[in-house]
């Protein structure tokens, strides 16, 4: 007596049921998925920023002064640019007389691997310039100020975006930091 096989596989009615609960996953999801690539692009920004002026202060102790940090909407790789203090790049140049001719030791955009990237930076000055001693030359704090196109958490953490701020203090000193954290003594937060 000869045997049949049995044949396996899906029937029409099993692959629509799939295709339509991965469909309903993807609708809830994708969403979702967005918010969290727009803040970790976000973060990733106002990382690398605060790393410069880390990097900067240090190069500044290192050559005994005449380094600085400057936002810039002209390409970061040259080291003789206009500052703008709402830039979409940001250069850490350096030089021995505080005056142009600089030397770039680093420059960096904000759009590096996303030419539509909805990061914004905003400053309350366009550039920082470290003493010898590491401390900001003027004596002013300076705040940048990084927040997304789609818009920014208020202080009870709702919104699309967790913006961030870099501050730097008038002793050199740089802080990433969370403007909705409102809570005394909390670290994270930019009182």
């Amino acid at each position: 007596m000869l045997r049949q096989k049995a044949i396996a596989g899906f029937t029409l009615i099993e692959v629509l049921v799939g295709v339509s609960i991965l469909g309903v996953l993807l609708a809830v999801g994708l969403p979702a998925f967005g918010n969290y690539m727009g803040n970790a692009k976000l973060r990733a920004s106002a990382a690398s920023f605060h790393t410069a002026a880390q990097f900067a202060r240090s190069e500044s102790i290192r050559r005994n002064g005449g380094v600085e940090i400057l936002l810039t909407d002209t390409a970061p790789t040259d080291a003789n640019i206009v500052p703008s203090a709402s830039g979409r790049n940001w250069v850490v140049r350096w030089s021995a007389t505080g005056a142009a001719p600089y030397t770039l030791l680093q420059g960096k955009s904000i759009q590096e691997g996303n030419a539509a990237s909805s990061v914004i930076v905003t400053g309350n000055v366009d550039k920082v310039a470290f003493s010898g001693m590491g401390g900001v030359v003027g004596g002013a704090a300076a705040s940048f100020k990084f927040t997304s196109a789609n818009g920014c958490a208020d202080a009870s953490g709702v919104g699309p975006m967790r913006c961030l701020d870099v501050q730097i203090s008038t002793t050199g000193q740089t802080r990433l930091c969370d403007p909705t954290i409102l809570t005394p003594g909390d670290s994270r937060g930019c009182q």
